[in-house]
């Protein structure tokens, strides 16, 4: 079969096979699929079925209304119109050491040791102890860091609730550090846009190079397809993915199927992703091949396409096609980075810390240096 893979190649070489026959293929520059224009003339293979310059067209298609000069075959199998969009950006390194939590956690765990703080600085003040709220503070912070006390309690209250405390930061620090190396070391990306509400309000242009995918918005009349509707465009130009993986300025509408493999192909250097389909698609076709209407052969490929989903090869085929799209998927890992020693920059956030620590301590020290002055009238 040549370079030829996927579903719609082994239909055609084995129905090929089983009525004995050669097939006389007619490769098609530029726009292989062609369109029907508003004017009612067509364009690719559209024009070549339409004039029954050939016989059938095996590149399966979305069943629609395509003029009175061509009819479709059996359905072949189920397909849905998505929107490829640029992959979101990579997560900045000095914020990957926080993504072991989620925002949720974070302010669970900030509210947990608010809470602790205060309920040990009372307890402190009911047992009778000089209160000191940096202690206190200070205290339950070493407990979240594991980090030993000076002072542990002596009263048997006190020491139940640091004995539980202890054994809650235990599990939370552990279950930090367990993540805390995939995430510095693996690429970690911001949110992608999964919904048609997202792609809204992200306001990029959504393309196609067939003026029938208009109807992909037209059809459902809700405010979102609506608003949706508006900014498709056809794109006349060269290099259409480019403006998606490279420019980054639009969406481009394209079949669930073939997504995957346009992920695959369009990669970075270090095998990370630059596309992405977004989840929710706005349309669902079954796919058929195209004939000249009254075309003889109908009846015969209408049993040979019922013959094949019955006996459930399509969607074997379809399976097999997904399988080499993994395979595609998988070198994506080939080119990227063997493992290495941590570097300045993995751990770059523990340094800015460690600065903002130390401005503030200089600044603490000034105003005390200034204080005691003003006390002794230095």
């Amino acid at each position: 079969m040549g370079l030829y893979k996927g579903v719609d190649s082994q239909i055609l070489f084995n129905m090929a096979k089983f009525f004995n026959f050669t097939p006389n293929i007619i490769k098609i520059k530029g726009i292989s699929y062609g369109f029907y224009l508003q004017n009612g003339t067509y364009t690719g293979v559209l024009r070549d079925i339409a004039t029954k310059k050939a016989d059938i067209g095996f590149n399966s298609r979305f069943i629609k209304q395509y003029g009175n000069e061509i009819e479709f075959s059996n359905t072949v199998m189920n397909d849905e119109a998505c929107i490829i969009v640029p992959k979101s950006k990579l997560v900045p390194r000095w914020r990957r050491i926080l993504l072991s939590f989620n925002l949720q956690f974070w302010i669970i765990l900030l509210t947990t040791y608010i809470v602790i703080v205060t309920f040990w600085y009372y307890l402190r003040r009911f047992n009778n102890y000089k209160n000191s709220k940096w202690f206190v503070i200070c205290g339950v912070l070493k407990m979240f860091l594991l980090s030993g006390i000076s002072h542990p309690p002596n009263i048997l209250s006190e020491r139940f609730l640091f004995a539980s405390i202890l054994m809650f930061c235990i599990v939370i620090t552990n279950g930090f550090q367990s993540f805390l190396v995939t995430n510095v070391t693996s690429p970690n990306y911001e949110s992608d846009i999964n919904t048609l509400e997202e792609l809204d309000e992200a306001n990029l242009p959504i393309w196609s190079r067939s003026p029938d995918n208009r109807d992909i918005f037209k059809d459902i009349d809700t405010p979102v397809m609506q608003r949706l509707y508006k900014k498709f465009a056809i794109f006349n130009g060269t290099n259409l993915m480019k403006h998606a993986y490279d420019l980054r300025d639009a969406a481009i509408i394209v079949r669930k199927t073939s997504s995957l493999y346009i992920e695959a192909f369009y990669v970075a250097k270090d095998g990370s992703q630059l596309l992405h389909t977004v989840k929710e698609c706005p349309a669902s076709y079954q796919l058929a091949y195209i004939v000249p209407s009254g075309s003889p052969y109908l009846f015969m490929i209408n049993t040979f396409i019922l013959k094949m989903n019955e006996a459930g090869l399509t969607y074997k085929w379809h399976e097999d096609a997904m399988h080499i799209h993994s395979l595609l998927m998988a070198k994506k890992f080939v080119n990227q980075e063997a493992l290495r020693a941590f570097s300045l920059t993995d751990l770059q956030l523990s340094f800015y810390i460690y600065m903002c620590g130390t401005i503030i301590s200089i600044l603490t020290y000034i105003l005390e240096t200034m204080d005691t002055c003003t006390l002794w009238n230095c």
